[in-house]
């Protein structure tokens, strides 16, 4: 379990890595600032966006769908589209507490980090 957690996080890592990279190209290619994008998204400090930006807090819902439409990124490239490994271990618990194993097929470990 450790080995597939530690993959996981880097999974998460490396998508974070790519979001971000591809938010400032963006950014470049329409002339604006992360400040700037702060600002149009309604955030109160550049701070924030840095840390949305790192992956330190994650997005709103409403930050990915503005971007979406302010700046032309794609959601699966602004919301990642799998679960972390601990999220899936809770899941996996409340489907045997539910007795309700023919959903452990649907929860694939491919979908989680």
């Amino acid at each position: 379990m450790k080995a597939s957690r530690q993959r996981g996080l880097l999974r998460l890592k490396g998508f974070i890595e790519k979001r971000k990279n591809l938010i400032r190209k963006k950014l470049k290619a329409f002339d604006l600032t992360q400040e700037n994008l702060a600002h149009i998204l309604g955030h109160k400090s550049k701070t924030h966006m840095f840390e949305l930006m790192n992956g330190i807090k994650p997005f709103t819902l409403g930050d990915p769908v503005a971007s979406n439409c302010l700046l032309g990124i794609k959601m699966n490239e602004l919301v990642p589209a799998f679960l972390s490994f601990e999220r899936v271990i809770k899941m996996k618990t409340a489907i045997s507490e539910l007795n309700k194993k023919h959903l452990f097929k649907k929860l694939s470990m491919a979908a989680c980090i």
